[in-house]
C-alpha cells in the first residue's frame, strides 16, 4: 500500500480521520466517497481512525466490501471491492451501512470468540458454537442496517399495520383470537 492522505471530515463525525490509501484507484474514491462521508455519524465512537483501501480480489462469498479492526488503537479499515461498483445505488447505500454497522457490533463479536476459547470444548462443538455465533452477530447487523436505512430515509419504510385499526364507532373490538377464546 502506498502512503494514504487524510480527509477533513467537517461534517457527521468531525472526531474522526479519515485516510484513502495512495492505490485507491481516483475513479473509485469519486464513486464511494460521497457515501463514506454520508454515513459517517453511524460509526462507534470508540472508533477515531479509518483507512479505506481498494481490494481488487474478490473472496469466494463475492464481498462487496470488507472491515477489519483494532479495538486497541481505536482503528478501522475498509476495504472496497469490485462488487460495489457494479451495485446500484441501493446496493451502494446498504453496503456501506451494512459495513459500518459491523463496526459497531464488532467488539461483541470479539467477545463471544474470546469466550468460546476460554469453553475449550471439542472441536466439532467449538466451530458450532462459532458459527452460531457469526450467524447471530451477522443478523444483529443485517437488522440494524434495515433500521438504519429506514432511518436515513434511503429505504421507504414498508409498515404494515397488525392487526388492522378497528372501528369502535360500531360496538366493541372483536376478540383477535390471543386469548383462547373463539
Amino acid at each position: 500500500m502506498r502512503p494514504c492522505s487524510p480527509v477533513r471530515v467537517r461534517e457527521g463525525r468531525p472526531d474522526i480521520r479519515v485516510y484513502w490509501d495512495g492505490d485507491t484507484p481516483s475513479e473509485v474514491r469519486q464513486l464511494v466517497e460521497p457515501y463514506v462521508l454520508r454515513y459517517l455519524h453511524l460509526l462507534p465512537a470508540w472508533l477515531t481512525e479509518l483507512r479505506i483501501f481498494w481490494d481488487p480480489s474478490p473472496d469466494e462469498a463475492g464481498a462487496a466490501m470488507r472491515t477489519k479492526i483494532s479495538e486497541e488503537y481505536r482503528n478501522g479499515w475498509l476495504g472496497i471491492c469490485p462488487k460495489f461498483l457494479n451495485g446500484d445505488e441501493y446496493f451502494r447505500h446498504d453496503t456501506v451501512v451494512h459495513e459500518f454497522v459491523h463496526f459497531t457490533v464488532n467488539p461483541l463479536w470479539h467477545l463471544v470468540l474470546r469466550l468460546i476459547d476460554h469453553v475449550k470444548a471439542d472441536e466439532r462443538f467449538e466451530a458450532h458454537l462459532r458459527e452460531d455465533a457469526r450467524r447471530a452477530v451477522e443478523g444483529v447487523t443485517v437488522d440494524l442496517t434495515e433500521a438504519f436505512m429506514r432511518l436515513t430515509e434511503a429505504r421507504p419504510a414498508q409498515v404494515e399495520r397488525y392487526p388492522p385499526p378497528v372501528d369502535r364507532s360500531r360496538g366493541p373490538a372483536p376478540d383477535p383470537g390471543l386469548t383462547g377464546a373463539g
